[in-house]
């Protein structure tokens, strides 16, 4: 039977009607008098205490905990909270054949955002180095995109251009929220570890700081393989991981898979849906931005990678569906994609454009 906690009016009321009773002769419903100043004190006490035991009660299951005692749940499962990790990756240097550049060396995005050499390195025969580069911050900013300019932040006539490699500069993020932890922690309750289950390569790449979503599909590719799909959501461009970030995913679980077992690890191939909406009118600014934010969140949370052995097909219902949502209209059609879209192994819808006709 659930309980629900008086409110502070509830709480000074009460005691007022106790205080009369008890006293007789008095009235702390009055004002002014020192009864019914002590008696609103006395519940304010009262009602501070009862948050705290509703406090302790959220705690007691990973469901609602949140804080330490959310990372207290997943202590006993050897779990623990994702720390923020620095972006690294290649870039390649053009400068002076022979020119050398210690470890430690700083280099710069157009925003001030920095990286240092990992290794010494030394510009070849050809006038040009890779370099490895770790952010001097941790966080999902020091991801970069492919070929992106960068500059050396001290003056030097050896180095005449730097730019990240194809590879990109990724496997930043943040420290991991409640949420995320949270829905990690539940899904190795539900799904205790097994030796090698699909569930298993879940939680393993989940294990990486930055991944969002994984797929599994074991034989994907022939008798003992295991096909891997996984998102960065929020920490790549429409959440398609870079090349660093698979190297990470494909490292760790390397090191915990059965050793029967051949895993392929894969970023998904984005598909751009572009999204048409049509019986609106002209909507506000306003609207249109919350029914973008309804389809990207459809596009995060409803629609898969195809896998093959299962093949995704989006339904162009999602996005009708939130419309109506936002709006809601039941008259608004959705004009593009104007069927569902049927996806080959391997691709994942992403949002291209959003209009209104």
């Amino acid at each position: 039977m659930s309980y629900t906690i008086p409110t502070l009016e509830g709480l000074v009321r009460q005691g007022q009607q106790r205080h009369r009773a008890e006293l007789p002769g008095t009235d702390a419903f009055l004002w002014p008098n020192t009864e019914h100043v002590f008696l609103k004190a006395v519940a304010g006490l009262v009602h501070l205490n009862f948050q705290y035991l509703e406090w302790i009660k959220r705690q007691r299951f990973a469901t609602e905990a949140d804080g330490d005692e959310l990372d207290n749940h997943g202590k006993p499962y050897g779990m623990t909270r994702n720390a923020a990790t620095a972006a690294h990756g290649e870039v390649i240097l053009t400068g002076t054949v022979g020119a050398t550049l210690p470890s430690g060396t700083k280099v710069s995005r157009s925003d001030g955002s920095l990286f240092s050499l990992r290794d010494t390195v030394t510009i070849r025969a050809d006038g040009t180095a890779t370099a490895y580069i770790i952010a001097d911050v941790p966080g999902a900013e020091g991801n970069t995109t492919t070929f992106a300019e960068l500059a050396m932040t001290e003056a030097t006539g050896n180095i005449t251009n730097a730019e990240v490699g194809p590879g990109g500069i990724g496997g930043g993020s943040d420290v991991e929220d409640d949420e995320s932890f949270r829905a990690r922690l539940l899904f190795r309750l539900r799904n205790p570890p097994r030796g090698g289950a699909a569930h298993d390569y879940v939680a393993w790449a989940l294990a990486i700081s930055g991944v969002t979503r994984v797929w599994v599909d074991p034989m994907a590719y022939g008798p003992g393989t295991v096909g891997v799909w996984f998102m960065t959501d929020g920490a790549t461009e429409s959440g398609i991981p870079n090349a660093v970030a698979v190297g990470d995913v494909r490292a760790y679980i390397e090191a915990h898979r059965p050793v029967t077992a051949r895993p392929i690890i894969n970023a998904p191939l984005p598909a751009p849906l572009d999204v048409c909406i049509a019986g609106l009118g002209t909507p506000s600014e306003a609207v249109r931005e919350m029914i973008e934010t309804e389809i990207k969140d459809v596009f995060r949370r409803r629609v898969e990678v195809s896998l093959p052995s299962a093949p995704y097909t989006c339904s162009t219902n999602l996005f009708w569906q939130a419309v109506a949502r936002v709006t809601g209209s039941s008259t608004h059609r959705i004009t593009k994609p104007s069927a569902d879209v049927k996806l080959l192994p391997g691709y994942v819808p992403v949002l291209g454009s959003i209009c209104y006709i």
